[in-house]
């Protein structure tokens, strides 16, 4: 999810087409946006109760080489998509599954100081975050990711 000139929010909800049930997506979408939000997005099907939940919704048909109309884009969300696959492709040689939101966080961590912070703040603002806090290399391999947890 991505906010119009705001904050974005990444969540890995299953590992396959199966497990993206529209209980598990919409109870993300209502636990991270407001009910008076207007929502735009791709014509996935999965979406097709969202005005029962937000405010207005409206979506883009990219079948039909629809990219956007006026206000309404996915633009914003592709973008950070994009992104991470670069950082994806270009600094990590596998993405393990079972650390795949962290790999996310991370990557929402990064992007959400980009536009708002000098580079020093976010040095300070990371190092703030991470003083303290110790993963060790057993710690990492050995855990087992909770699917419920991810999904919530």
């Amino acid at each position: 999810m991505a906010q119009r000139d705001g904050k974005i929010v990444l969540k890995c909800l299953g590992r396959s087409l199966k497990s993206k049930t529209k209980k598990k997506i919409y109870s993300h979408l209502k636990k991270h946006i407001s009910s008076s939000s207007v929502i735009y997005t791709d014509q996935w099907n999965f979406y097709d109760d969202l005005p029962d939940h937000f405010q207005h919704h409206d979506s883009v048909n990219h079948s039909e080489d629809e990219w956007g109309r006026d206000e309404v884009y996915t633009n914003t969300i592709e973008n950070v998509w994009k992104h991470f696959k670069k950082v994806q492709d270009g600094t990590y040689f596998h993405f393990g599954y079972s650390h795949f939101d962290s790999y996310l966080n991370e990557h929402a961590f990064r992007w959400n100081r980009l536009t708002e912070l000098a580079l020093k703040v976010i040095y300070d603002d990371f190092m703030s975050h991470i003083e303290g806090k110790r993963l060790k290399y057993h710690e990492l391999i050995t855990r087992v990711p909770d699917y419920e947890k991810l999904a919530a």
